[in-house]
């Protein structure tokens, strides 16, 4: 794979700046307090830095290398050495030892040929989603076969995919990140198949795809993750997927979770990438 997967999502991104337009853009880069991108109670955090600098990439912002205050990747979760992971890729500012650590620690959390959240936890969809990606942007090896393997064994008769053996309930996320990881190492066509038809059924009539089969409100997050997971599959429910994504944006230019929500960079970044993908 010559693009990692990060740049694969980051173009997805800059497509979606181009619909959006430059207020979603100004409203990412106010979101920047010294240093470092802040989430929604405007603290500094890795998590949230990721998506700031996702979209700023995406637009040709330079914003520059990492903070100063990157904390030792041991001390690190998952989730938060995927997003240093991340964010030292999109700065093009991965130095060999910095490299070297953050894949030592991501590298904890595997068992087999997938990933939990937690070291002495169960394999994850979710897990498996976040550790390969920051193990393709640290250009280490994975063991596509036993990752596909893993990620098939959490397959549930409904077609979807769930988050660990201990929850076998589908849901829209979980199967999203369940085929994107098949999609991008290799995996069962029939699992595939079979993921995206869960996905495709999830669309409710405002355009929106629901959080899973159980029922609940659409969202943003499970129509972006539901809308990249389905690929080309998505432009047949295009008009209406977009729409939806459209009615969650702000005054202030940035993207919520449902519409008339508050803004934040996250929700921000999940509608560009939902608007990029179904172009």
């Amino acid at each position: 794979m010559s693009e990692t997967w990060t740049s694969t999502l980051g173009e997805l991104v800059r497509r979606g700046l181009g619909e959006a337009g430059q207020g979603a853009l100004e409203y990412a880069l106010n979101q920047r307090v010294g240093e470092r991108f802040v989430g929604p109670g405007k603290e500094a955090d890795w998590y949230f830095e990721t998506f700031g600098r996702w979209i700023s990439s995406a637009a040709g912002v330079a914003i520059g290398p990492l903070a100063s205050d990157v904390v030792a990747a041991a001390d690190l979760d998952l989730i938060h050495a995927g997003a240093v992971a991340r964010c030292a890729a999109l700065a093009g500012d991965l130095d060999e030892t910095l490299r070297a650590a953050l894949a030592a620690r991501v590298r904890e959390f595997q068992f087999g040929g997938a990933f939990a959240m937690a070291p002495d936890g169960e394999l994850s969809s979710y897990a498996s989603y976040v550790a390969a990606g920051a193990l393709d942007d640290l250009g280490e090896a994975i063991d596509a076969p036993a990752l596909a393997a893993a990620i098939a064994g959490l397959a549930n008769e409904d077609g979807g995919i769930s988050h660990d053996h201990s929850f076998r309930v589908s849901t829209t996320p979980t199967t999203a990140a369940g085929v994107m990881v098949l999609d991008r190492f290799g995996g069962p066509a029939e699992i595939l198949a079979a993921g995206r038809a869960y996905l495709f059924a999830q669309q409710s009539p405002s355009g929106a795809f629901l959080p899973g089969a159980f029922g609940g409100e659409g969202d943003l997050l499970s129509t972006a993750t539901a809308v990249v997971a389905l690929g080309a599959q998505a432009r047949e429910i295009a008009p209406s997927a977009r729409e939806f994504v459209l009615s969650c944006r702000c005054e202030s230019g940035g993207f919520a979770p449902v519409p008339g929500g508050p803004a934040d960079i996250e929700y921000t970044y999940y509608a560009l990438l939902a608007l990029g993908a179904l172009q």
